[in-house]
């Protein structure tokens, strides 16, 4: 195993494992949920987390029908919500990341009572530098996507396409002015390293929208007409705690409708920037 000194400073030298798995609890109980049990909601309690490490929870949800479930991570008195995107009534697979800090608690649960899913291969694994350096974002159906920044939610579908390079299932978000922004899903922002985001995007000729990690960087986004891959890196500062944080699309100083769409889009960290050489690992 390999962590960089910059990690083990700042997340209290924890040794990590990559992929390791944690003990945990389920409500319902482990022992009765199965494939064809459905839900309304869903509560994991970790058993032995360290408080030092970035946590990946993981899971497959097939719904009854498309829709959305709500996703909260309740961190001592804090709590972070995120939407789960459900596309079809397949098989998909979710995750969320928890950062270092006290003992948390995952809850999943539906917003409609008619409204319910089924759960399979949920795992709960502390993260190291192998983990954190593959892409951390799911499959772009499964990006979490919800609306920031303002009380009038921007409208964000996934939708079909006959150009994307990428298959055709594609994430559109239109906005207006007064509107919220497309977010995904919280990803670790880890202190002193390079997060780089690849993306496959296109709008309406000539706007330029931005990409921010919130409170730690923003890059701008000049669309064209066609598909056009960007690569922009954000480098988080080792002054800062370890966190997680939410990927925003927005446009400064919107005045109109405008519409942006996007193909494929990953976040990893350079590898480069987990040294083994400044000192030892363990």
């Amino acid at each position: 195993m390999k962590i960089s000194v910059i990690i083990l400073s700042l997340l209290c030298s924890a040794a990590a494992f990559a992929g390791k798995s944690i003990a945990f609890t389920t409500v319902p109980d482990k022992s009765l949920l199965t494939p064809q049990k459905a839900l309304t909601g869903l509560q994991i309690r970790p058993e032995n987390t360290d408080k030092c490490k970035f946590y990946r929870i993981s899971m497959q949800i097939k719904a009854t029908h498309p829709g959305e479930i709500s996703s909260r991570i309740a961190v001592g008195k804090k709590s972070s919500w995120e939407n789960i995107c459900v596309p079809d009534t397949e098989w998909n697979t979710v995750y969320r990341y928890v950062s270092p800090g006290e003992a948390w608690t995952y809850k999943a649960s539906v917003k409609n009572k008619a409204f319910s899913f089924c759960v399979r291969d949920i795992k709960v694994e502390e993260l190291d530098d192998n983990d954190l350096t593959a892409n951390l974002l799911p499959h772009l159906d499964n990006c979490g996507w919800h609306s920031v920044w303002s009380k009038l939610k921007a409208k964000t579908e996934l939708v079909k396409s006959d150009d994307s390079p990428f298959g055709r299932n594609i994430f559109s978000a239109e906005i207006n002015a007064n509107t919220g922004y497309p977010a995904t899903l919280a990803i670790p922002a880890v202190p002193g390293c390079t997060l780089v985001l690849e993306i496959w995007v296109k709008g309406e000729p000539d706007d330029v929208w931005n990409a921010t990690v919130s409170r730690r960087g923003t890059k701008k986004l000049p669309l064209k007409a066609e598909w056009r891959r960007y690569e922009i890196k954000y480098k988080i500062s080792p002054k800062t705690a370890p966190g997680t944080e939410s990927l925003v699309f927005w446009k400064q100083k919107n005045k109109k409708k405008l519409t942006c769409t996007i193909a494929q889009i990953k976040a990893y960290y350079e590898k480069d920037l987990f040294p083994t050489k400044v000192g030892k690992s363990k």
